[in-house]
């Protein structure tokens, strides 16, 4: 019996031997890590990290291996425990993505950032025919004049002496990275950013790339971008106007998940005409920031900026405006499924505004800062963010001895979305948009006695289908002082060929405008060969609807090289540029 037992715990004395690992990684037909990848060997399953690797325990010494993934061609192959798995799949970002990506900026070559970022559902365009105040975003229509919040390299851009466009400040195919924030996260950003919050980066990818453009539009620039540090320097002109930017941005590690980073943005551009009349503008800013990892991660950082413009271009009348802004502001969010987060941010913007038509010079200072707090929920079925802001708005200035005003706000949020099935989505989201006016419209006299905010509450509804194939479609409505609907489609209809398309119509009782906006952008992309862009859109000038046509194509000319061509329409002017690009 002894002898028996001796031989039964042996096994656990010496210890088992480990299951042998089969591990391996899976990209997409760009390079790019694929997350959420669902992995199958044998019995056994797992899904792809954020970096799009796996692992998982092999019961059998060699087999074969199923990958598949949302919006994706699944494949198989044969596999044998030990041996890394490298599996490239082909993914339809087109239709996953839903929004223009590093790769669809680098081949249309925007001649205008605002183009570009447009692309994005829902995002209304409206220029103007001269090049001041310029071009506005916003979401739905919701503010199609006075446009959402421009967040530029991290840096929130905005004039807080006239409430001109600062898009001018990036050079054509500057636009490396977009993002466009929902309406219902504007009340952690403040002003404007109720009309949507587009984040806009000049960083691209990792590696480099550049390019040397001529034509109607002559283009040269360079971005790089190695671990912890990143820099891109480019310049564009035409017969109107001219563009140069420099930004780098540099980030350290200070201890296991934290990390001390900086940013400089120095940007410069020049409107002028034949006859001798000019516009001239700067943009400089730095940021310091600290980001601490962790179970409960904070960040933090510091702002500084400083912008102004100066010239004669409207009819020899002088104009000129300058604007300074001290931004500091920390966070903390949780992780995991559920949990909370907080924000908390202190803005001073001072700045003045002198223009002949104008009595006397308009000058001011405007306080921005707030509170906000919420809580949220994450699964594959139900999510929902809820979240309240406190803000105190002070200003001060005029055109002779300084008025001051204040006001306080509260800004509630909820954005609830639900998914019954992988395939079906709806959501609804509750928020409330608020501008603080402009120094110009503030103190012009008669000066304004108190300090009103442009406010309205904004409802958001969609519901959404896609076959997690090569199809997605949604429906939007959006209600409140501003009326939209409207509709967007993703679709893959051949390995190469897709299509992406979106409408809204709009009307804002209080600015008084309707319009009706649009994009039908056709891509034939083949990985090793041609890719050809076709976008029919409608954007606004001066808030009258803007139809036209812009295209792109691009061939391979060697490792990481393309000849690239290109026409579009910047306000009533078609540019035509052809040259090389450079590709990470």
């Amino acid at each position: 019996m002894k002898r028996w037992s001796m031989a039964l715990l042996a096994p656990l004395l010496l210890g088992a031997s480990p299951a042998p690992l089969l591990v391996g990684v899976v990209h997409d037909q760009y390079g790019q890590p694929i997350a959420g990848a669902r992995v199958q060997f044998a019995s056994q399953t797992t899904a792809t990290d954020a970096s799009g690797t796996f692992s998982l325990e092999a019961q059998a010494a060699e087999g074969t291996v199923a990958i598949s993934c949302a919006y994706c061609t699944s494949v198989t192959l044969h596999a044998t425990a030990g041996d890394p798995v490298i599996a490239v799949v082909r993914r339809f970002s087109e239709v996953a993505d839903g929004t223009p990506n590093a790769r669809d900026l680098r081949a249309l070559q925007y001649s205008s950032a605002a183009s570009a970022v447009s692309l994005h559902p829902y995002t209304v365009l409206n220029d103007t025919s001269t090049p001041y105040p310029g071009p506005h975003l916003s979401l739905y229509g919701l503010s199609s004049f006075w446009g959402g919040l421009v967040v530029d390299d991290g840096v929130p851009n905005y004039d807080v002496a006239l409430n001109a466009s600062t898009l001018q400040f990036l050079p054509a195919a500057a636009l490396q990275n977009t993002q466009v924030l929902e309406s219902s996260e504007g009340f952690r950003y403040g002003t404007s950013a109720g009309a949507g919050t587009f984040l806009l980066g000049t960083l691209g990818d990792p590696g480099f790339s550049g390019e040397a453009v001529t034509g109607d539009e002559r283009v040269a620039g360079a971005t790089v971008n190695r671990s912890g540090l990143a820099a891109s320097v480019w310049a564009s002109a035409t017969a109107s106007d001219s563009r140069d930017r420099v930004d780098a941005v540099a980030r350290v590690p200070v201890g296991e998940g934290d990390a001390i980073g900086a940013t400089v943005i120095a940007a410069s551009s020049r409107e002028y005409d034949p006859f001798g009349h000019s516009l001239d503008a700067a943009f400089n800013a730095a940021k310091i920031s600290y980001d601490r990892g962790g179970a409960l991660p904070v960040h933090a950082d510091v702002a500084v900026d400083g912008t102004g413009y100066n010239g004669n271009l409207y009819e020899g009348a002088g104009v000129s405006s300058a604007w300074s802004d001290f931004q500091a502001d920390a966070n903390v969010q949780s992780e995991g499924a559920n949990g909370f987060f907080a924000d908390a941010s202190v803005r001073k913007s001072t700045g003045f505004y002198a223009d002949p038509t104008q009595p006397g010079i308009v000058a001011g200072t405007v306080g921005q800062s707030h509170v906000d707090a919420g809580v949220f929920t994450r699964s594959s079925v139900f999510s929902a963010n809820a979240g309240v802001a406190a803000y105190t708005i002070t200003s001060s200035g005029g055109t002779g001895a300084p008025l001051a005003l204040s006001t306080h706000l509260i800004d509630p949020s909820i954005d609830v979305q639900y998914a019954p099935a992988p395939q079906w989505s709806a959501s609804i989201a509750s928020t409330e948009y608020f501008r603080i006016p402009s120094l110009l419209e503030l103190y012009t006299p008669p000066a304004a006695g108190s300090l009103q905010l442009s406010q309205a509450p904004v409802v958001v509804a969609k519901i959404g289908y896609g076959d997690l194939h090569r199809l997605r479609i949604e429906a939007v409505k959006a209600g409140g002082q501003t009326q939209a609907s409207g509709g967007s489609l993703a679709w893959a209809i051949a390995p190469n060929f897709s299509l992406r398309a979106w409408s809204l119509a709009f009307s804002n009782s209080i600015e008084g405008s309707a319009a009706v906006a649009s994009s039908l952008w056709a891509t034939y992309d083949n990985p090793a060969g041609v890719r050809f862009d076709a976008v029919e859109r409608r954007d606004l000038i001066d808030s009258a609807e803007n139809q036209h046509l812009d295209a792109s194509i691009s061939v391979p000319a060697g490792a990481h090289l393309r000849w690239y061509a290109g026409t579009e329409r910047r306000r009533f002017d078609r540019l035509y540029r052809t040259g090389l690009l450079f590709t990470p």
